[in-house]
């Protein structure tokens, strides 16, 4: 079995997610390191932007 050791706490975070996801959305972004993950995440749990990006209402 291979065990990932992280050199940074944002490395942790992101091995993290990547294999269990976030079940809970942090209120804030974690670091500027995890601001992409953080806003996928967080469309993902908006669907209403998506659906105004579909009639092409704003642009993701």
């Amino acid at each position: 079995m291979f065990h990932v050791n992280p050199p940074t706490e944002n490395h942790r975070q992101l091995f993290e997610w990547v294999v269990k996801g976030w079940e809970d959305l942090p209120a804030d972004i974690p670091s500027d390191a995890l601001a992409q993950i953080w806003w996928y995440e967080w469309l993902k749990r908006n669907p209403i932007l998506r659906i105004l990006s579909d009639v092409k209402l704003i642009k993701l």
